[in-house]
């Protein structure tokens, strides 16, 4: 796995990605998005969709990948977002930066890339029927070589920035605590009694609403 300043991004990727589709060829029925295909069959990508970081969250100050619920496939669920963040808001239809890949009737692969804006192009005619063994997914990562290696070397976004070094803070904190809490115990300071517990780590996700900026918001500690 290629390695850069958010390695950690391509790596809950990958994780939620095995987690989700683990032998790479489950795929979810739907409306194609490229018009008179009718219904196609999507791979079943968790992150793709949202892979792109401004779509990322932090927990504990790392920056994770953003995924689909099970709304994203047409799954049952309750109206909302199709995304942990709420990046993805409809099925079947990418984030800024995301991708959806899908086998069409005849035979053939496509994709689509939505860019910055969130504007999808279609790219497609692939053939799947002479990738021998090759699963689906593998066969996905083939036509993006370069996909993982972007998401390693993208730049983490303000928002990220800010978690991580509000993540810092409560560790360098709760290491001044727990030093003077040994030195209290030990006899080498004459306190009358222990310092508080530990702040907790802050569960700190980065959300994004339609038509606005990232925002921060704290979550609590982990249960």
């Amino acid at each position: 796995m290629p390695y850069g300043p958010s390695w950690s991004l391509a790596a809950s990727h990958l994780v939620l990605q095995m987690l989700a589709n683990p032998t790479g060829a489950a795929r979810r029925r739907g409306p194609s998005a490229l018009s008179g295909q009718g219904t196609v069959e999507y791979l079943v990508d968790v992150c793709a969709p949202c892979q792109d970081v401004t779509a990322a969250y932090a927990i504990d100050g790392i920056a994770v990948s953003d995924f689909c619920t099970r709304r994203f496939f047409g799954g049952p669920a309750p109206p909302g977002a199709a995304s942990f963040t709420g990046a993805v808001r409809e099925p079947f239809q990418p984030a800024a930066g995301g991708q959806v890949t899908w086998l069409a009737d005849d035979g053939l692969l496509y994709q689509a890339h939505a860019d910055e804006t969130g504007r999808s192009r279609v790219q497609g005619g692939f053939s799947a029927a002479s990738r021998g063994s090759l699963s689906l997914r593998e066969l996905t990562d083939l036509l993006t070589p370069h996909r993982l290696e972007a998401l390693a070397n993208a730049s983490p976004t303000a928002a990220l920035l800010d978690a991580r070094q509000d993540a810092r803070r409560v560790r360098v904190a709760n290491l001044a605590r727990y030093r003077d809490d040994i030195a209290w115990r030990f006899g080498h300071v004459a306190w009358p009694a222990p310092q508080p517990r530990p702040e907790p780590m802050p569960r700190v996700r980065v959300a994004r609403h339609l038509g606005s900026e990232p925002i921060i918001y704290a979550a609590g500690p982990a249960a």
